[in-house]
């Protein structure tokens, strides 16, 4: 299983119900969603020696009817990784970031999103 995908299910698990997509939405998903992106995932370096842990970078898109239920949505995101740190899905987390929030809106659509950026350090167990 890959990392973007032990995440998704993690997720999955701690907010029963919710849905979660990986790199694009199919237009028929159901209001609220939330879609994991990976904008990168490298080995971390230090004096040009490799270590055990890697970075993933996920932007997380949470979409919802309204502005307010866009941003609980990110904050229920934001909640499960807030202070882990454990193992699921064959990876342990050592640290979690959020940076980069920013709010959008499919005026088409009537859509709104909370959107950030989740960094992970993790390993492979």
């Amino acid at each position: 299983m890959t990392i973007e995908n032990a995440i998704r299910a993690y997720i999955i698990a701690q907010l029963p119900g919710a849905t979660v997509v990986r790199t694009s939405a199919d237009p028929s998903v159901a209001l609220p969603f939330v879609l994991l992106t990976t904008n990168d995932d490298e080995e971390t370096r230090t004096t040009g020696v490799t270590l055990s842990s890697k970075q993933l970078e996920l932007t997380v898109d949470c979409w919802a009817a309204t502005p307010t239920a866009a941003a609980a949505l990110a904050d229920q995101i934001k909640s499960v990784f807030r202070d882990y740190v454990g193992s699921f899905g064959g990876y342990q987390i050592m640290f979690s970031r959020f940076f980069n929030s920013f709010d959008s809106r499919d005026g088409e659509a009537a859509q709104f999103a909370r959107s950030f950026t989740l960094l992970l350090t993790y390993q492979e167990v």
